[in-house]
């Protein structure tokens, strides 16, 4: 896959602005942010309305959110969901056959950080999805990091009647260290299906649904 030179300079940039170390060798990760680039890259410029709405679900240290704000740039609207206390407690859905299974309360945001970072954004500290409140506002585009089961059904559902026709909702981590995101994301299209336009895996480890 050709990546083309653009992203990699707002990439560079977008670590630099979250102060990560610019990764030595590619990986899965750059890959799977290239595609994130490429969707909201096209939803800027077909948009025909103004502001956007968009939500991360699991912001960890920030670099997708970063590429969010960046690209679609304000006063386009941004929602950051994260309990800021690590991973929830794996259920069974997570444990069984993963190949390297979370023991919970890994990968645990600074709060003050992403604040920073995203002061214009509107930052929810809660557990998913027992403690989601819900926010006036339709989204245009969803990342959803989550990792595990639970948390993953929960921001599915909750999107479902929160998305725009067209809206691009894009779950992280589909792979076999993940079943409980397999799962997860099972569970949703047995019940809502035929509410997306389409939906596919991509080869790094997203998952990719379009909302009718």
């Amino acid at each position: 896959m050709l990546i083309d030179e653009k992203f990699m300079v707002l990439y560079v940039k977008c670590l630099q602005k979250c102060g990560i170390d610019i990764p030595k060798t590619l990986s899965p990760k750059l890959f799977k942010s290239y595609a994130i680039y490429q969707i909201l890259s096209s939803i800027k410029s077909s948009s025909i309305q103004s502001p956007l709405s968009t939500a991360e679900f699991g912001v960890f240290r920030g670099v997708t959110s970063m590429l969010i704000t960046t690209i679609l740039e304000i006063p386009n609207q941004h929602y950051i969901f994260d309990s800021f206390e690590g991973l929830s407690k794996p259920t069974k859905e997570d444990v069984e056959g993963s190949t390297n299974p979370a023991s919970g309360g890994e990968m645990s945001p600074n709060f003050k950080h992403i604040q920073n970072l995203f002061p214009n954004s509107t930052l929810q500290k809660c557990w998913i999805p027992s403690q989601l409140k819900r926010v006036n506002a339709l989204f245009d585009f969803v990342h959803i990091d989550l990792d595990l089961y639970d948390p993953i059904l929960g921001a599915l559902e909750y999107t479902i009647d929160k998305a725009n026709p067209g809206c691009v909702i894009v779950v992280d981590d589909y792979n076999s260290r993940w079943p409980g995101c397999i799962q997860a994301i099972r569970e949703h299209l047995s019940k809502y299906q035929n509410l997306y336009r389409l939906h596919y895996s991509t080869l790094f480890g997203n998952f990719i649904l379009v909302r009718k």
